[in-house]
Parts: structure tokens; C-alpha cells; sequence
């Protein structure tokens, strides 16, 4: 269970981490606006992330548009908050390990709130307190990962050098691989077991 719990969580954040670039990009090079960019691809980034964790926890009884919905939401309003706060903003003078570092924080309290909402949706199968925790650290681990993959995807096809939005998504992915994983291995101890 673990180990589909962890490919899950992989492939739903690589691809919605992969969205979430290629839409800073294009946005960065004039062709999205900004704020809806910011707003569209959180909400496309925690619905993949929703949906790909949905699938594997349906098995255990829990409902799949209950999680989907609790996931999407923590997930839109993440990017507007961090990216407002100028972390996820690349070439602003802000030091990297202070990014990092703030990330790390941001990504604490956004797994707190994702958890919560995660645990209403399916509260008769997870426990409040562990789950919140587990999504708090893995989240305080992930979160640097995605912003990396956002901020320099985004100012790499934003430079004019010819990268295209592709490349953007590519580094992205890889990006959020990295986002998913750390996350599946933190909270995977929080599961549900089969029955």
C-alpha cells in the first residue's frame, strides 16, 4: 500500500507541478495573466495531486469527490498566498536560503490546513491530529522542492532564450516528482489500514 500510496502522490504532483510552470511561464512571457496563472495553477496542481491520491484511497471506502474537492482547494489557495509573498518569484533579491527556509514554513502551514480539510473529507478513516502533522512535515519538506521547479522553470522560459513552455512543464515535473514523493513517504504512515 505504501509504495502505490507513494507513486500516487508522485505522479499526480509531477503532473500538476508540470501545469503549474508552464503556466508561470506563459504568463512570464505575456501570454496568461498573471493572478489568473497563479490561481488556475494552483487549482490545477492540487486537483492532480487530489485526483491522483483519490484513486489509490477509494479503495479503502473513502469518498473521491470529498477528497478531490478538500485537496483542490487547500491546493488554490497556496500558490496565490506563496507567490504574493514574492517567494515564488525568481530574480527578486531574496536570498535562496531564505526562499528555502520560508518555503519550508509556508509548507508547514499549508499542510496543517491541507490536512484538516483532507481529514473532513474523510474523517470515519484518518486520524485528525497524525494526519495534520504528517501532511505539516511532508509539506515543510515538498514545498521548497515545488517552489525551485516553479520559480526556475518560469524565469528560464521567461529569459527570451528560446525555452519553450514545454521545457517549463519538463523541469516542472521533475520538479514536482520530487514534491510528490517526499510527500507519499511522510504521510504514507498516517494511512488508513485495509481492512
Amino acid at each position: 500500500m505504501t509504495t502505490r500510496w507513494l507513486w500516487h502522490c508522485t505522479l499526480g504532483a509531477a503532473l500538476g507541478v508540470a501545469l503549474m510552470a508552464a503556466m508561470q511561464a506563459a504568463a512570464l512571457r505575456g501570454f496568461l495573466p498573471p493572478a489568473w496563472a497563479i490561481l488556475a495553477g494552483g487549482t490545477l496542481a492540487g486537483a492532480c495531486l487530489g485526483l491522483g491520491q483519490a484513486l489509490m484511497l477509494r479503495r479503502l471506502g473513502i469518498c473521491l469527490p470529498c477528497w478531490l474537492l478538500a485537496t483542490t482547494l487547500a491546493a488554490t489557495l497556496a500558490p496565490a498566498l506563496l507567490l504574493l509573498s514574492g517567494l515564488g518569484r525568481a530574480g527578486t533579491g531574496i536570498a535562496p536560503l531564505t526562499v528555502l527556509a520560508a518555503a519550508a514554513i509556508f509548507g508547514a502551514l499549508h499542510g496543517l490546513f491541507t490536512g484538516a480539510l483532507q481529514w473532513f473529507a474523510a474523517r470515519l478513516f484518518l486520524h485528525p491530529l497524525g494526519w495534520s502533522l504528517r501532511n505539516a512535515l511532508g509539506w515543510a519538506l515538498a514545498m521548497p522542492a515545488a517552489v525551485i521547479g516553479v520559480a526556475s522553470a518560469a524565469a528560464a522560459a521567461a529569459t527570451g532564450s528560446g525555452w519553450p513552455l514545454a521545457a517549463a512543464a519538463l523541469a516542472g515535473a521533475a520538479a514536482g516528482a520530487l514534491t510528490g514523493a517526499l510527500l507519499g513517504l511522510v504521510t504514507a504512515p498516517a494511512l488508513p489500514k485495509p481492512t
